[in-house]
């Protein structure tokens, strides 16, 4: 039995996790938790109104007698409307609750004590190992407690080390800056300086300087590395810093020269790690054979070979044993794996909480939907791959077999799970050179490291060669003629199973059937079982990978099994080609391989891991940067632009003036487009990522109103889709949502399809023709092409990427959320290889590429012990700190010159306001000065009522005795340009937004419980102040007559269209307007505590509706200078601006703590009121009107009466099984024409990333906007 230890709680429990739930809402324990935040130790003879003082002046004033940001489990209860003397509502947020996931290391001791211990393991029965003679199925779960969001973890099998135990609000942010360590050191490797004691220490045995006898040779031979390659003045600059730099002596650098200094980093190996021995970069040959019509072998083995050198490679097994004995990330590793699980807020009695505007009245009459009271089934969470379905399996099936004879009992069975990525890349902007490199991932580590390349989490393994130029004469001696385009296309996929054969070597596959006994740098000796779980590749590595054809990625009735007599058809085609001497394209070939769209090539997984039972075509996972940013979204953007091209030029003029005039959001979620979209000049997947984000107001009115509707649909469904393909952490809830929106892009394509596309005679894009043109031109024989732009039609959905989709949903609980294994992890990865070219001489450029990236991961190890910061390293870290907090810009006559400086900010803050009072503004003075302003009308009394209400909590009709009865010091209020707000995401990260009033302004705070038509309030900041205040009037006790300091924020607010239909059922952003200055009912401007602010809004404006001055007067301090005193009539809300924006729109976020709308109400954001492209009034709902091709494509029905039924899935399969009855050489024609589109230089596929902008993409979980990932 497991009790409440609250004091005057007496609920008891039989399973910890049920004491778990409850403590998350125990009235008992928060009662004792308040009054030990709220109080000092020893001060509990205080009266209630001193304590409650102390707590206004430690958020005020900062005091540091308690922590100032420690989560409530509950909201308070709703502010008391305040009305001005003319009886016009002042508008006052919700109050909003910041839970910070922290841990008690960095609470006060009083507060801490009072919190639950540490999660640990509960163990209910003794571990039993299963022996050689009986492997005994285990059943018993290990549960955690459930953390302050009601998150908890189970094990299957104890594990000696919790990797989550260290976790810190601290490191859940890359934005905020650490609490104490403020070492601007090695900014660019952030994983060196992560612990004094991490690095080298276990790898290195000589000395901590590795190869080099002293630290002036070893600062050299670093700045040689690391200095650009065109010497410049800050590179001398760098030089000169070193020279001068403590320790560093000319006269130990005689006899060092470059050659000698390559040798010593070539030649130094450790016993161990990442830099011993056996584990280096080795160079092969690879023998490929060559088949020939009409010429048969005895076997085989006996056709003629072609040697492919070249190949650069190191032994998996050894980079794997250097993976588990390096420090740097010990205690980061998740070798056993774990289903993770969400206990969803149970609304307690008496509580009002928002929820989706357009719910049900429930059975008591209330407007809204209310949660039941009853505590909702445990939620599967999926954020990673140790969390997965797919590791899960294999760690069971680990458990499940024989123990190693000479294992001790309670030795600790792990499982070490591969992600693979291959990517071919052009390491030049002009010219040929390109590298395909195959890139190692361990997925037991957080894919918010391994995601970030300045964490040098990737491994690479191998750089694979090409077919040389030679093999066309090689070919020609052995047969007397050149090959044909299926020998060369044979010899090129038959090339990169010779090398995963070479790579899976019987030490690998001994590792893989009895795993590695190793002493893991976290001190615990483990056993280790390799198992490759995901390969992540483009379509053409995709193709070569597994050896299929592209008919066999269309079939979604039959799931492709790697079995034997799959392997017999193989073999048997092999056979007719080398012994029988049969074409490659014969029909008696194609007759055997046809039906299951194979080609004669034997996998080298196949060949390798099928003993073992592992269906090797499970592990190739969905790339949603190509086959979704590039693929669906960039054909049906561009087939947008096509229609407006039918419009005429005016109307693709205006496109481009509404994407120019477009706001910015975010920290580069969200950047400027400055050059005319419609041209598509240098687009990366990002830019396309953006347009997608902001297309639906920017596209509104551009087009008839019967084709506007309709792409409007098109266009929520694709950014509804989107936005939840790109979330970092699903939960069950969230993936039934996603299968249905499946279900709906597929319906809004097929509508756009079958109506807009037919009614317009559309051209191909200028870009498109020259395309074109250039790819005839390349055809040898063929006549001059036609460089008339010709008629197109809407092709995307006649595509494999099209098709592709409904695997999606799928996918991640099978593998984790997308971004995991997405191939942007890989283009970033590219960056080091380009630059390790740099440094090549260009000539036989793959081996000096191998040489300096083992060069530079050793330099980088050993450069943590050496106490000189590089200048360039230290100008980094400065930059770097100025764009995560920059200074403000002044803009407009209202603001100072001097700058508002804002010192780091602590993750556990919700928010920062600059100390500073260099901004002074004296009330009498600036008040007559902005008399005629209408921002200023009733700016005493409004300031006066919200000072009241900060100093002696919420006050309902206050007197006018009471307002007089607030003093403000020396009536003076100070400005401030920036505000810094930190905030929760839903996926438990601390993320952080940047306020200021001339550039992001705009917030987003929770509506009052009485507001039925949206959970959220919009305004626009145009101020930011803080001031000394005090209370004297009625009441007042000693506490409130101290001054203190107040900081608010001025805002205009924005109102909701009460005539507008919006919503997820009705596929339309939120519509807002600014509240109209006469408005007798609502105060157009008010005052509101910065603490309430949940995060920045993105409210882009509605430019089909115009511009209008009726709304406010003239204002210079409402509005910037280039408004020129005008406001568009509407704005839309961009639900789809970032991931957390989007979840809080949406519903069910875990890390928003039930602020907003909660898991329940969330399920009916699935559904739609009408099917796309028809009206509202003639059309049945979705649930019943849905065209049954679209529930049979994603395999996805209709929900039964009571609610939501689990999605009839079928069981044979989840990836290789989508489908469509079209022309399949059509299919792929089309898809292969996506890249013969950008050949040359106009797109560069590589480029996901904007190079303008190399800081902020470094890193791709820093931004929680979807950009740049």
């Amino acid at each position: 039995m497991y009790k409440c230890t609250a004091k005057g709680c007496k609920a008891t429990f039989n399973r910890r996790i049920g004491l778990g739930v409850h403590r998350v809402t125990c009235r008992h324990r928060f009662a004792e938790f308040k009054d030990a935040l709220f109080s000092e130790p020893g001060s509990s003879s205080e009266s209630e109104d001193d304590q409650r003082s102390l707590k206004r002046r430690k958020h005020d004033e900062g005091v540091n007698v308690a922590p100032e940001c420690l989560p409530s489990p509950s909201p308070p209860p709703p502010a008391a409307a305040m009305q001005t003397r003319s009886g016009r509502t002042i508008r006052i947020p919700k109050r909003f609750v910041d839970f910070v996931p922290s841990n008690t290391e960095e609470l006060a001791p009083h507060v801490s004590a009072t919190l639950p211990e540490a999660p640990h393991l509960s163990s209910p029965l003794p571990y039993r190992s299963p022996t050689v003679e009986d492997a005994v199925e285990v059943e018993d779960i290990w549960e955690l407690e459930p953390d302050v969001f009601g998150l908890y973890r189970t094990y299957t099998a104890p594990v000696q080390r919790d990797p989550e135990a260290s976790r810190r609000a601290t490191n859940q942010r890359p934005g905020c800056e650490p609490i104490a360590d403020n070492d601007p050191r090695f900014a660019n490797i952030s994983w060196l300086s992560q612990n004094s004691t991490l690095g080298v220490g276990s790898d290195l045995d000589s000395s901590s300087l590795g190869p080099f006898p002293n630290c002036s040779q070893f600062r050299l031979i670093d700045w040689w590395h690391n200095a650009s390659l065109t010497k410049s003045q800050e590179d001398f600059n760098s030089l000169l810093d070193l020279l001068h730099s403590k320790g560093f002596s000319i006269d130990d650098l005689q006899g060092l020269e470059a050659q000698q200094a390559q040798r010593l980093l070539d030649d130094f190996a450790s016993p161990t790690g990442i830099f011993s021995t056996r584990d280096g970069w080795q160079q092969g040959t690879v023998n490929v054979p060559l088949p020939k019509t009409k010429v048969s072998y005895p076997s085989e083995q006996d056709a003629p070979t072609a040697a492919v050198p070249g190949l650069f490679f190191r032994r998996i097994i050894e980079v794997l044993r250097g993976v588990a004995t390096d420090a740097r990330f010990a205690d980061e590793y998740h070798w056993v794996p774990h289903s993770l699980k969400w206990q969803p807020p149970v609304c307690a009695e008496g509580d009002d909480q928002p929820v989706q505007p357009n719910a049900p009245p429930s059975g008591d009459g209330d407007e809204r939907s209310r949660p039941s009271p009853t505590p909702p089934d445990p939620v599967q969470v999926f954020t990673d791959l140790f969390n997965t379905e797919a590791m899960q399996r294999e760690f069971e099936a680990i458990r499940r077999r024989p123990r190693e004879p000479t294992d001790a009992a309670d030795l600790e069975y792990g499982i070490l799970p591969l992600m693979l990525w291959s990517d071919a890349t052009h390491l030049t902007s002009f010219g040929s050179a390109s590298l395909w490199p195959i890139y190692l991932y361990i997925g037991a580590l957080s894919k918010y490291i391994r995601g970030m390349p300045t964490e040098f989490a990737a491994h690479h393994i191998a750089y694979i060669p090409s077919l040389p130029d030679t093999i066309q004469e090689l070919y020609t001696q052995h047969y007397g003629t050149t090959p044909s385009a299926d020998v060369l296309t044979f010899c090129k996929r038959e090339l990169m199973q010779r090398i995963w054969l070479m790579l899976l070597d019987e030490d690998f596959m001994e590792a893989y059937k009895h795993g590695i006994l190793i002493d893991c740098a976290d001190g615990i000796k483990r056993r280790l079982f390799p198992r490759i779980l995901t390969y992540s590749a483009d379509y053409p590595e995709n193709e070569a990978s597994e050896s299929g054809t592209p008919a066999g990625m269309l079939r979604a009735s039959e799931k492709r099994i790697d079995n034997d007599q799959l392997h017999r058809d193989i073999q048997k085609a092999r056979d007719l080609v080398f012994k029988k001497g049969y074409s490659l394209a014969s029909t008696r070939v194609q007759a055997l391989l046809d039906a299951r769209s194979l080609n004669p090539i034997q996998t080298a997984f196949s060949t390798r891991l099928a003993p073992f039972g592992v269906n090797f075509y499970n592990m190739f996972v969905p790339d949603l940067m190509h086959e979704f940013e590039l693929g669906v979204w960039k054909g049906t953007f561009a087939h947008l632009l096509r229609l407006l091209e039918a419009q005429g030029d005016d109307v693709v003029t205006e496109f481009n003036h509404r994407m120019r005039s477009l706001p910015t959001f975010g920290r580069d979620t969200i950047r400027k487009f400055w050059d005319n979209v419609s041209a598509q000049r240098k687009l990366a997947a990002r830019d396309y990522e953006d347009f997608l984000q902001v297309m639906m107001p920017v596209f509104e009115g551009l087009l008839p109103l019967k084709d506007d509707e309709t792409i409007a649909d098109l266009l929520f469904e694709l950014a509804n889709w989107h936005a939840l393909a790109k979330l970092r952490l699903h939960t069950e809830v969230t993936l039934d949502i996603f299968r249905v929106a499946t279900t709906e892009l597929y319906a809004a394509m097929r509508a756009f399809a079958a109506t807009t596309c037919t009614r317009y005679e559309t051209h191909e894009l200028e870009r498109e023709a020259e395309a074109r043109v250039r790819r005839e031109e390349k055809r040898h024989g063929a006549p001059p092409p036609n460089r008339r732009r010709k008629i197109v039609q809407f092709s995307t959905m006649k595509t494999y990427k099209y098709h592709s989709l409904q695997h999606y949903p799928d996918a991640i609980p099978e593998f984790g959320t997308l971004d995991g294994y997405n191939s942007q992890v890989a283009e970033l990865e590219h960056r080091h290889a380009k630059r390790y070219y740099a440094r090549t001489n260009k000539i036989e450029y793959t081996g000096q590429i191998a040489s300096h990236q083992r060069r530079e991961s050793l330099l980088r190890a050993i450069r943590i012990k050496d106490g000189y910061i590089p200048r360039h390293e230290r100008l980094r870290a400065q930059r770097e700190a100025a764009r995560k907090h920059p200074r403000a810009q002044p803009s407009g006559p209202a603001y100072d010159e001097r700058e508002d400086d804002l010192p780091p900010i602590s993750p556990l803050s919700h928010y920062s306001i600059s100390q500073s009072s260099r901004l002074p503004l004296y009330l009498g003075n600036w008040l007559a000065e902005n008399d005629e302003d209408p921002a200023t009308e009733n700016f005493i009394p409004q300031l006066q009522a919200h000072l009241l209400a900060r100093i002696c909590g919420d006050v309902e009709d206050p007197t006018l005795a009471q307002l007089d009865g607030v003093e403000i010091h020396n009536d003076r209020i100070y400005r401030h340009k920036i505000l810094r707000l930190n905030y929760t995401a839903y996926n438990l990260r601390r993320e952080q937004d940047t306020i200021n009033p001339r550039t992001h302004a705009d917030i987003m705070t929770l509506a009052p419980s009485g507001d039925v038509d949206h959970p959220f309030w919009y305004g626009r900041v145009i101020d930011i102040f803080h001031t000394q205040a005090r209370y004297t009037g009625p009441g007042a006790t000693p506490a409130m007559t101290q001054w203190r300091r107040v900081e608010f924020l001025r805002i205009r607010w924005f109102e909701h269209d009460p005539e507008y239909l919006c919503g997820f059922t009705e596929r339309r952003l939120p519509r807002l307007r600014f509240v109209h200055d006469d408005d007798p009912l609502s105060c157009a401007f008010s005052f509101i505590d910065p603490a309430d602010v949940i995060r920045a809004a993105y409210i882009i404006p509605a430019f089909a509706h115009g511009t209008t001055t009726s709304l406010l007067r003239p204002s210079e301090l409402a509005r910037p200078p280039e408004d020129k005193d005008t406001d568009f009539k509407y704005y839309y809300v961009c639900i789809f601006a970032d991931r957390d924006v989007y979840m809080r729109h949406l519903g069910g976020g875990v890390g928003h703590c039930g602020a907003g709308i909660d898991v329940e109400a969330s399920r009916g954001n699935a559904f739609r009121a009408t099917p796309p492209g028809y009206p509202s009034d003639d059309s049945p709902s979705l649930s019943t009107g849905l065209a049954e091709a679209d529930a049979d494509e994603c395999d996805v029905h209709s929900e039964s009466d009571d609610g939501w039924d689990e999605p009839d899935v079928r069981e044979d399969g989840w990836w290789w099984d989508g489908g469509c009855d079209q022309d399949l050489d059509e299919f792929f024609a089309r898809d292969n024409a996506v890249f013969a589109e950008h050949e040359g230089d106009e797109f560069d596929m590589d480029r996901d990333l904007d190079e303008e902008n190399q800081q902020a993409a470094d890193d791709v979980y820093e931004v929680e906007g979807f950009a740049p990932l």
